[in-house]
């Protein structure tokens, strides 16, 4: 195996010609986008394998390796090292990225951040070469996605990810034209997960396990990922929601008086864009049609 090093770590070639992984994803989502609870379920789809979830890779030309906020394995011992973790075949590694603080200081646009070119080519260096890999792309609706990063960011702060609101106004808009592009010209190597249809729809998590070569189990939508705190609104409620219970897509609710969330649904593409990818959600347009009839000209910028 061709291998190189790199501030003291093995790094395995890019021009190596061994599959480290069967199955490698690269999961792209907003914080707040039901990553997690779609993660652990894909993880349960290979139950019983070996596996080894990076969680909230830094963007650019980092070590996903090295360079995450939480690592999680399956049927892996938890005292690896990195360089034998790193050769080491895997059926799953998922490694994820989303919009961490550091995009709000650079400025920078979190799916171009996350998945520009050039980006293959650090995935395989420090990686290796996978089977099958795939780009997910996982979008939520923004009434509920902005609710739950806003009540978030009232109750304990940006947790290591981007604060300024009209950033994350931005780049769900960003993340959401590109899932539109994405289910009208599919590409062979990239999903979009729609949180809302994987949370309702059991023929759709049925289809996604088959692409995802996995076996079918739907026991994770049982419980609540820890990861990132749980549910924003853990503390207003006496049950934690799971995935799989009808109020996870209506938590807008919550927030329909407060004026910094308004200000977001009301921006004028939210709306257009949600129901392309959504459909009307129930309530939803009166509550826009309302925030712009009651709320000032200065108020909504």
């Amino acid at each position: 195996m061709d291998e190189l090093s790199v501030a003291g770590s093995t790094i395995i070639s890019a021009e190596s010609t061994t599959e480290m992984n069967f199955l490698e994803l690269r999961v792209c989502g907003l914080m707040r986008s039901g990553n997690h609870a779609i993660i652990d379920w894909i993880i349960n789809q290979h139950a019983g394998q070996p596996v080894c979830f990076l969680n909230n890779v830094k963007h650019g030309d980092n070590d996903p390796y090295i360079h995450y906020r939480q690592k999680v394995l399956y049927g892996i011992d938890e005292d690896i090292s990195i360089e034998v973790l790193r050769s080491l075949p895997k059926q799953l590694l998922i490694c994820s990225y989303e919009d961490r603080e550091e995009l709000e200081s650079a400025r920078l646009d979190f799916l171009n951040s996350a998945t520009r070119l050039g980006m293959d080519a650090i995935r395989r260096r420090y990686l290796g070469r996978s089977q099958h890999f795939f780009d997910i792309l996982i979008v939520r609706d923004p009434f509920n996605c902005f609710a739950s990063r806003v009540k978030l960011l009232q109750t304990r702060g940006a947790m290591r990810g981007v604060k300024n609101l009209a950033l994350i106004l931005h780049n769900w808009k960003v993340t959401a034209r590109a899932a539109i592009a994405l289910e009208k010209y599919p590409e062979a190597n990239k999903i979009v997960i729609n949180f809302n249809r994987w949370v309702t729809d059991v023929d759709s998590r049925q289809q996604l396990s088959k692409r995802l070569l996995g076996t079918f189990s739907d026991e994770s939508l049982l419980s609540v990922s820890s990861f990132g705190g749980g549910s924003s609104f853990q503390q207003d409620q006496q049950t934690v929601d799971t995935p799989v219970q009808s109020n996870i897509l209506e938590r807008w609710q919550l927030m329909a008086a407060d004026r910094n969330y308004l200000r977001m649904i009301c921006d004028p593409e939210v709306l257009v864009l949600s129901e392309k990818l959504f459909g009307e959600l129930p309530g939803t347009r009166a509550l826009v049609n309302a925030a712009r009839n009651h709320m000032t000209s200065r108020e909504l910028t």
